[in-house]
Order: C-alpha cells, then sequence, then structure tokens
C-alpha cells in the first residue's frame, strides 16, 4: 500500500499527463502532415473518387432540396381540401342516390 501510494504521487500523475499529452500531440501533428501532404495531389486518385462520390451524393439528394416547404405546402393544401369538402354541396347524383338508399 506504501509503494502504491509512493507511486501515485501529484508528480507522477502531472508526468504521466503531459506524456499522454504529448503522445496526443504527436499523433494529431503527422495526421496533419498526411492531410497536407494528400492535399497537395490534386489528381490524385483517392481525390478523384471523393469527387466522383461527392458528385453522385449531389445528385442523390437533389429531389430533397425544399422538402420542408413541400410538406408544409401539402399539409395547406390537405387542410384546405378537407375544410373545403365539407362547405361543398354535393353532387346532385349522390343526393339523388341517398334519398334512393332511405326509400328502401
Amino acid at each position: 500500500m506504501k509503494d502504491l501510494r509512493r507511486f501515485l504521487t501529484l508528480l507522477n500523475l502531472h508526468i504521466a499527463g503531459a506524456v499522454a499529452l504529448g503522445g496526443l500531440v504527436l499523433f494529431l501533428a503527422v495526421k496533419v502532415v498526411l492531410a497536407f501532404h494528400a492535399a497537395g495531389e490534386v489528381n490524385s486518385a483517392e481525390y478523384q473518387r471523393e469527387q466522383i462520390r461527392s458528385a453522385q451524393l449531389q445528385a442523390q439528394m437533389a429531389h430533397l432540396e425544399g422538402l420542408p416547404e413541400k410538406v408544409n405546402q401539402a399539409r395547406d393544401d390537405q387542410s384546405f381540401s378537407r375544410s373545403a369538402s365539407h362547405r361543398t354541396i354535393p353532387p346532385l347524383w349522390r343526393s339523388w342516390a341517398q334519398l334512393m338508399c332511405r326509400a328502401r
């Protein structure tokens, strides 16, 4: 137990945290260097694949543009048609058919 307390001193924990942070910085630095290297190669095969994939996704999503407005318009149209159908006079043949059914 005494060895554990001696190992987990504040200085040792600080050193361990600094080493972990240094490792993270080194890892991120390598990723940045690789990203800049890849960005410099505009005509690379990977870049072209990503451009093609992006164009395909844009084409697939084109019909979704303005979707919230279209949904709102459809809801407005639907509520208008419901309210309008209750206010209209039914056609003559419908009234005649209802009268015939009641007569039986």
